[in-house]
């Protein structure tokens, strides 16, 4: 029996080192890492409004239709809500987390098969600890499942290709771009094939591409793509399929002017701008990976396949189309990230292949940067706090002292110095999750403010109008308060409302600018804090400027909501709304929404390095 596992042990031993990172990262990031205010926030906060209502393809945000995305991913993640009995940083998070393994699993599936088993286990660890992917693969966000089916659509066109000896699209790819059309909308499908065309221009003896390419793979996303459409016009008609296909998928590539997206708008070369930050700690070896590939191809025997020329092309290409998009943010660039972790893994795979080679410096150099980073991880608690505890210092020397040792154990093995480095990044991360995160209270007041508002909505049994709110707030607000706020964008309703003694008015301290002065006077300040880094606060109508009790007038005809009916605004109401329109310049029909997600904050919860502003 030992004889036997032994056997399975070395034949799939790097099969189980996948599987056994898997099961480390698993954890990472969601029991010690609150949900802080940014795009995590906000598309939680759709889901559970999508589980509160038990209508799983409708996607709202305080009362706020959203078409941005198919409803799909959301969907899962209000599944695992239901299924957990409540909102909770596990039940958000699960998605993610089976998402990102499966990204882990695809990507060095395709190493396997393109390059070596060793390979393989080299490209799941590096991706594991590749900052962009690190910070955001299990976070609520639809990059993720993205990321997950471009991942999966690359292995099944890597198999069928290996099975048919030529490229081929069949039908398990079909279903991954499906996946990918489903989770986050064209992108997908422009991924996929972006990255695995360039394997058919360079086959030198190729089939046609009509014969590469078998009737499924285009049926299955054609047929998911009319799923989508047929949800989104069943449930909000011609509008909503315009506002969910031109205004939001092509709007976006294109980068329409006066959106609520068009603050995501960003000079050409910000995706290569920022490559050292997202890839980092790997961006130090990728520089040689690269030039090593190269002139390996200057050397390879005719008709052998163009793998790495394959997939450098099509890391390019996905680099040069996201940076031709009209809108830009670090977090698009993930599902891109796994092809860098390929030909980095494949790589170091190789150096280790060669007999008798002397270590590398640029292996010392990679092993620093790593060093370095595991060294600077117990120190962001006093980054934020701004000090540094004798156990903060005690935690740095003991981890620079480790990787003095280790790196001195390895000074004569290349294999041990990539395993060694290897290691310690994927220590950096287990130590920011066990040990800082757990010490980074960072919105702590974030968390006191809604509390006391809680509090005050308990005992007096109120609810929450909030006007020209951040998104993302907006979202944390759904998440923190019993009773979902309402989004309201006109002051004349917005009036109406807070005429109500039980209705409370939650707004940022910058959008007390686009209310009448005269009107704004007349507000209470009763709550005052932060979420994240912008200032709110909850008012209420003074007691004074409340109007007596009066007979109710006809009900207006205009719903607003769901069930809800709309009182005609009075004459101050249309006074203060005529005095706002005549201070201000006028407004396109998406600024209230543009405004909401302007500013977002660019850090290490939001999954962002520096979102253009």
């Amino acid at each position: 029996m030992g004889h036997l596992l032994r056997r399975v042990f070395v034949r799939h031993r790097y099969w189980l080192g996948v599987g056994a990172l898997v099961l480390v990262t698993a954890p990472l990031g969601v029991g010690n890492r609150p949900l802080w205010v940014g795009a995590e926030t906000r598309e939680a906060a759709i889901a559970k409004q999508m589980a509160d209502s038990g209508d799983f393809f409708r996607t709202r945000l305080a009362g706020r239709a959203m078409h941005e995305k198919p409803p799909f991913f959301y969907a899962s993640v209000a599944s695992s809500i239901r299924l957990h009995r409540g909102v909770t940083r596990f039940s958000t998070r699960l998605p993610s987390i089976l998402f990102s393994a499966m990204t882990l699993f695809s990507a060095a599936a395709v190493a396997f098969l393109l390059f070596s088993p060793r390979a393989g286990l080299f490209t799941a660890a590096i991706l594991a600890t590749t900052y962009l992917f690190a910070v955001n693969a299990h976070d609520c966000v639809v990059d993720v499942p993205l990321t997950a089916f471009v991942s999966l659509g690359l292995l099944a066109f890597t198999a069928s290709s290996r099975r048919a000896g030529a490229p081929r699209w069949d039908v398990w790819f079909g279903l991954a771009a499906a996946g990918a059309l489903l989770a986050k909308g064209f992108i997908g499908l422009a991924l996929l094939a972006i990255l695995t065309v360039p394997f058919w221009i360079f086959t030198s003896e190729r089939r046609r591409l009509r014969d590469s390419v078998s009737a499924l793979a285009l049926l299955v996303p054609f047929a998911a793509l009319l799923l989508w459409s047929g949800l989104t016009y069943g449930r909000s008609g011609t509008s909503g399929l315009f506002e969910a296909f031109w205004t939001q998928q092509f709007g976006r590539l294109f980068g329409f002017r006066d959106r609520e997206y068009s603050h995501h708008e960003a000079p050409f070369y910000f995706y290569l701008a920022a490559l050292p930050g997202m890839l980092f700690p790997w961006v130090v070896t990728l520089p040689a990976a690269l030039g090593s590939g190269l002139r390996a191809e200057g050397r390879r025997p005719q008709g052998s396949r163009p793998v790495f020329l394959a997939l450098l092309t099509g890391l390019a290409a996905a680099l040069l189309f996201l940076s031709l998009a009209g809108t830009k943010r670090t977090i698009y660039f993930l599902p891109v990230v796994p092809i860098v972790a390929i030909l980095v893994g494949s790589y170091l795979d190789a150096k280790l292949g060669e007999a008798g080679a002397r270590v590398p410096r640029f292996l010392w150099l990679q092993f620093a940067v790593v060093s370095l980073t595991a060294v600077a991880v117990p120190l962001l608690p006093a980054w934020a706090d701004r000090r540094i505890t004798a156990g903060e210092a005690a935690g740095v020397a003991a981890v620079a002292l480790l990787c003095a040792a280790l790196g001195f154990a390895a000074r004569r093995s290349p294999a041990r110095l990539v395993s060694i480095t290897l290691a310690v990044a994927i220590g950096a991360v287990v130590l920011l999750d066990r040990y800082s995160l757990p010490r980074w209270n960072r919105d702590r007041s974030t968390w006191d403010f809604f509390s006391r508002v809680e509090k005050r909505l308990a005992a007096g049994g109120g609810r929450v109008v909030a006007y020209d709110l951040n998104e993302d707030v907006l979202g944390l607000a759904c998440l923190q308060l019993t009773r979902d706020p309402l989004a309201e964008d006109d002051p004349a309703r917005l009036e109406e409302d807070l005429k109500d003694p039980n209705t409370y008015l939650l707004i940022e301290k910058r959008a007390l600018r686009h209310i009448a002065p005269s009107w704004a006077a007349k507000l209470e300040r009763i709550e005052a804090g932060r979420a994240g880094n912008r200032s709110i606060s909850l008012y209420r109508l003074r007691e004074a400027d409340r109007p007596g009790p009066q007979p109710l007038p006809l009900l207006a005809s205009v719903p607003r909501g769901i069930g809800r009916a709309r009182l005609p605004p009075s004459r101050s109401a249309v006074e203060a709304k005529a005095l706002v329109n005549a201070a201000g310049e006028e407004k396109p029909p998406d600024e209230h929404r543009q405004k909401d997600r302007a500013r977002d904050r660019g850090d290490l919860g939001a999954g962002r390095l520096a979102d253009p502003k």
